[in-house]
C-alpha cells in the first residue's frame, strides 16, 4: 500500500511539472523578469496574455553604449503550436523601447546568446531531417544581423 501511494505522489507531482513546464497546458505565462519586462509587456499588449515563454537577453546591439534588449516571445496560437517572435528593444535613460522584429528566425530554447553592435549570434534547437515535429534535436548557431546601426561605441 506505501509503494502504491508513494506511486501516486510522485506521478502527481510528474504531472504538475509537465503541466508547468508547458506540456498539457499553460501555466505562468509571462515575459521573463528583467528591467524591460514592463515594456515588453506593453508592446505586446493582448498577445501578452497568449505568451507561453519570453526569455529576454541583455547587451549593446546598437553601438550606443546602453542595454539593449533581445526577446524571444513563444506565444500560443492555438491547438498544441506556438510562434516564436524576436523583438529587439533599444535601451534609453526611460526604458526600452521597441526596435523592429528580427525575422527568419526559428527554433526553440535560445541559447549561447552574444549581442554586440550590429549583430545578436544565439544557438536553438531546430528540427533535424527525421525528426517528429515534437521533438526537435538539431542545434544551430544563428547570427541575427541589425543593420543601421553603429559598429563601435561613442
Amino acid at each position: 500500500m506505501r509503494t502504491f501511494r508513494a506511486l501516486m505522489v510522485l506521478a502527481a507531482a510528474a504531472t504538475a511539472l509537465l503541466i508547468g513546464a508547458g506540456f498539457g497546458g499553460i501555466a505562468s505565462a509571462e515575459v521573463a523578469d528583467g528591467p524591460a519586462k514592463r515594456d515588453i509587456e506593453r508592446h505586446l499588449g493582448r498577445k501578452a496574455a497568449r505568451v507561453v515563454e519570453g526569455p529576454v537577453f541583455y547587451g549593446d546591439f546598437n553601438g550606443d553604449g546602453r542595454r539593449d534588449a533581445v526577446a524571444f516571445i513563444y506565444a500560443e496560437t492555438g491547438g498544441n503550436s506556438t510562434s516564436l517572435d524576436v523583438l529587439l528593444f533599444t535601451g534609453g535613460p526611460d526604458g526600452f523601447r521597441f526596435f523592429r522584429k528580427a525575422e527568419g528566425v526559428f527554433g526553440e530554447g535560445p541559447r549561447n546568446v552574444a549581442i554586440r553592435p550590429g549583430a545578436i549570434d544565439v544557438t536553438v534547437t531546430t528540427l533535424g531531417p527525421n525528426d517528429a515535429r515534437c521533438c526537435p534535436t538539431l542545434e544551430k548557431n544563428l547570427t541575427i544581423e541589425i543593420s543601421g546601426v553603429r559598429r563601435g561605441r561613442r
